[in-house]
């Protein structure tokens, strides 16, 4: 596929042939402003550059299919956000595991089935929920504790 070439317009004189880096280079230069009028080559059509520009922007947008890796998380929250709520697995959804955070919600519902089930005032009590709860903890804070980077691989700050 051969590069696409343009042209701007500019007091009735088109200049070019320029590759689209070449002319956002001239807009960055102010050679060229946001209504200077572009075409293709072998376009009939003149449009602005901004419009081209905000086209070319949103079918960039829309085939890139690589991941938002921008985005900041930090681990002292991850820290609070899995001793306060850990059982829930609210931790593991903000850096973006999602499979441990639904894994990790199951296995505190079923310590809490079994737990609330094992309960009985003659025998146990409430032991062997007490119990359940934390061993689920201990591997709560084993998480948090290995976990240093999100689901994209970026270290948490």
């Amino acid at each position: 596929m051969s590069a696409q070439t343009w042209y701007y317009l500019q007091t009735d004189t088109h200049h070019g042939p320029y590759s689209w880096e070449e002319l956002c280079a001239l807009r960055r230069g102010g050679i060229i402003d946001d209504d200077t009028l572009i075409a293709q080559d072998g376009g009939r059509e003149w449009t602005q550059f901004l419009s081209a520009l905000t086209i070319r922007s949103n079918v960039s947008f829309m085939v890139t299919d690589q991941p938002n890796k921008s985005r900041v998380r930090y681990q002292g929250f991850y820290l609070m956000l899995g001793l306060l709520f850990g059982g829930t697995g609210i931790h593991h959804l903000y850096a973006g595991y999602y499979d441990r955070a639904f894994w990790q919600f199951l296995l505190s519902c079923v310590i809490i089935f079994v737990g609330w089930l094992a309960m009985d005032p003659e025998g146990f009590g409430a032991a062997p929920l007490i119990v359940g709860l934390g061993l689920n903890m201990v591997f709560v804070i084993y998480g948090i504790m290995t976990t240093s980077k999100d689901a994209n691989g970026v270290t948490m700050l």
